[in-house]
């Protein structure tokens, strides 16, 4: 009976550690197994064993890394695109910043920003956006201090948003942590609430003059080009009006100098060319004609001849 008991007993406790044994091969099992990682197509990863990196450039696919705590595997959204807003520039958070000419200014900027090395942004990971944002302040107050406030608040946004760019990506080259910004973009640039209203108001008459200026510059490119081809056209009249009058006096000081020389000539017959030359320009310009007949005892009586060619006169041709 003892016997008996005492086998049952043994054998329980055999198949307990067979039981517990497969269980600590199973766990075994799949601790390693727990190695097993993926990275998605838009990530790259970093790969640390006790905290010192391995590998700093996980591409996508299957891969295995020794289990915790050996081995950390650190997954970088490189492809995401991510966002930060910059609105205040000191520890109390003030929104205001200083212009050139010493004018308060409120501004709200936002920063795109991407991962490109995954290894630096992970030793900097819990300080990398506060790095940023400090930076962006620094690069905002700088460019803002270079401005007018009348600059700032019209065409000066673009300029702003540039020299932002530039220097935030340059210094942080520098400090190393392995961000780069995509794009910058002031949101919202305008003067204090209490000042608003006036500042809005110089900025509408500005806009005006700028529009008076270009409605002005239209109208000279469109009346400019009719005024010159008017101004040509006269001086071109002007100039054929000189030739013909200068034609014109030549050929009337050549005809003087025939009738000159008919009067030194024969002064009578001259006399008698001349009149009837006057008498024919004078009847050129009659629409009615009265014929009288004059009598005279030393002269005959003289009429005037109609023909198809035209008006003349023959005062000594009797009827």
């Amino acid at each position: 009976m003892r016997k008996t008991i005492h086998d049952t007993f043994q054998q329980s406790i055999h198949q307990t550690v067979g039981f517990y044994k497969w269980v600590l091969f199973l766990s075994i099992v799949l601790y390693f197994l727990s190695g097993i990682y993926s990275v998605k197509s838009s990530e790259m990863a970093v790969l640390k064993r006790f905290g010192k990196m391995i590998d700093d450039k996980i591409h996508p696919g299957i891969h295995y890394a020794l289990p915790w705590p050996i081995d950390s595997v650190v997954h970088i959204p490189i492809r995401k695109v991510r966002r930060l807003v910059v609105d205040d520039f000191t520890e109390k958070n003030n929104a205001y910043t200083i212009t050139g000419d010493n004018h308060l200014i409120n501004l709200k900027c936002v920063i795109q920003y991407t991962i490109t090395d995954p290894a630096a942004y992970v030793f900097k990971s819990e300080e990398s956006e506060i790095i940023l944002k400090e930076l962006a302040a620094q690069a905002l107050i700088h460019a803002i201090a270079r401005m007018t406030i009348d600059e700032a608040l019209t065409r000066g946004k673009t300029q702003i948003a540039s020299f932002v760019r530039q220097h935030l990506q340059k210094n942080l080259e520098v400090t190393q942590t392995g961000l780069f910004i995509s794009f910058v973009e002031l949101s919202s640039i305008e003067p204090p609430p209490y000042v608003k209203r006036y500042f809005s108001d110089v900025v509408e008459s500005q806009m005006d003059k700028q529009k008076t200026i270009h409605e002005s510059e239209s109208y000279r490119n469109k009346t400019l080009p009719d005024a010159k081809a008017e101004a040509a056209k006269l001086l071109e009249n002007a100039r054929g009006y000189y030739q013909t009058t200068i034609l014109k006096a030549k050929a009337d000081t050549k005809g003087f100098e025939k009738i000159l020389t008919s009067v030194n000539y024969n002064q009578k017959a001259a006399k008698l060319t001349l009149y009837r030359e006057t008498i024919a320009q004078i009847v050129k310009k009659v629409k009615k004609f009265h014929l009288v007949q004059l009598k005279s005892d030393n002269k005959p009586a003289a009429r005037i001849r109609l023909n198809n060619k035209g008006r003349s006169i023959d005062p000594w041709q009797r009827n």
